[in-house]
C-alpha cells in the first residue's frame, strides 16, 4: 500500500467513523448484523451472510455492513471482538475457493476510534482481530473498515470474496461465549446476479453446512461426532447441543440430525467433493 492510498484510507475511515457516532440510536439498522445473546449468554448473529460492495473509486473499502444490538446487551465496560476464521475466499460460480495471501488478495479490517487506529489482515488461516469496547447503555453499533489489497503495489482483481468471522466478549461475569461464524460477500466489480448466486450459496450450503469438527468437510469425522451422541436427549444452549451433534437445535440426537449429514455427505466449501475423505 503506498504512503498516499494509506493516507486517504484514513482520511475516510475518520469521515465515517464520525458519521456513524453522530446517527446511533435505539433503533437497529437493517442493513446490519443484528446482535443480541441467548438465554445461555451466547452471541447470537442474526443474517449470517450479508452482502457489501467495494469500489474502486473509494480505494476498495467499505463499511458495510455494521453490527448493532439493543441497550444492556453486553456489560457495561466490557468489549466485543472479532476473529477471522479462515483465509478469504474467491467465487468459483459453484463455491469458494482460498486465496493464498502471498500471491493473491488479502483484506484488512480497521477501525479507527477517539484514541486509536487499528487493523488486521486475512491470512492463511485464523487471525485475532481487535476489541471495541460496548457503549455506556450496554449496546455495541459499531461499523468496521474493509478494504480489499492486491499483491505489492497492484489493484485487485474483480471478484466476489468471503469474509468469515466470528464475535466475542471479553465479560467474564457472565461468561459470554463466542457466535457461531458467519460471511461477509463483498463483490468489486461483477454482476450483482453473481453477487447474488454466491449469497444464495453460502445461505444454502455454507450457512446450512453440518461440518460439525469445523474442518471445511463433511466426512467421518462429522459422522463420528454425531455417533457418540447418538440419541442423547439432553441437548441445550450449555452443552452446545450436545458438541453439536442436535444439529437442528431440537434437544435431543436423532434421524433429522443423520439426515442433515447425509444430505451434505462430501461436500466442501469449495463447492466440489472432499478429494480424500480418510484424512
Amino acid at each position: 500500500m503506498t504512503i498516499l492510498k494509506m493516507f486517504m484510507f484514513f482520511l475516510i475511515i475518520m469521515t465515517f467513523s464520525l458519521l456513524a457516532r453522530a446517527h446511533g440510536g435505539p433503533n437497529l439498522h437493517e442493513a446490519d448484523f443484528g446482535i443480541e445473546l441467548d438465554d445461555c449468554n451466547k452471541i447470537q448473529v442474526e443474517s449470517r451472510v450479508l452482502g457489501s460492495e467495494l469500489n474502486a473509486s473509494n480505494f476498495f473499502w467499505t463499511a458495510e455492513p455494521g453490527f448493532d444490538s439493543h441497550a444492556d446487551t453486553f456489560p457495561i465496560g466490557s468489549s466485543v471482538g472479532f476473529n477471522i476464521l479462515d483465509a478469504m475466499r474467491k467465487w468459483n460460480d459453484n463455491g469458494f475457493d482460498v486465496l493464498d495471501p502471498n500471491i493473491e488478495e488479502t483484506l484488512t479490517i480497521s477501525f479507527l476510534s477517539s484514541t486509536d487506529f487499528v487493523t488486521s489482515d486475512t491470512n492463511t488461516g485464523f487471525v485475532a482481530g481487535f476489541e471495541i469496547p460496548v457503549a455506556g447503555d450496554g449496546s455495541w453499533h459499531k461499523h468496521l473498515g474493509y478494504m480489499l489489497n492486491g499483491v505489492g503495489h497492484n489493484d485487485p482483481g474483480k471478484g466476489i470474496y468471503l469474509l468469515e468471522i466470528e464475535l466475542y466478549c471479553t465479560s467474564n461475569d457472565p461468561n459470554i461465549v463466542n457466535s457461531k461464524p458467519f460471511w461477509i460477500v463483498f463483490n468489486f466489480g461483477m454482476p450483482e446476479q453473481d453477487h447474488h448466486n454466491a449469497i444464495h450459496w453460502i445461505e444454502e450450503n455454507l450457512a446450512q453446512l453440518p461440518d460439525l469438527e469445523q474442518d471445511g468437510y463433511i466426512d467421518f469425522k462429522d459422522f463420528s461426532i454425531l455417533a457418540s451422541q447418538w440419541l442423547n436427549t439432553s441437548c441445550d444452549c450449555w452443552n452446545n447441543w450436545c458438541d453439536g451433534a442436535d444439529i437442528t437445535e431440537n434437544g435431543g440426537v436423532d434421524l433429522l440430525d443423520l439426515t442433515k449429514i447425509a444430505s451434505n455427505w462430501l461436500k466442501s466449501l469449495d463447492g466440489g467433493e472432499e478429494k480424500n475423505s480418510s484424512n
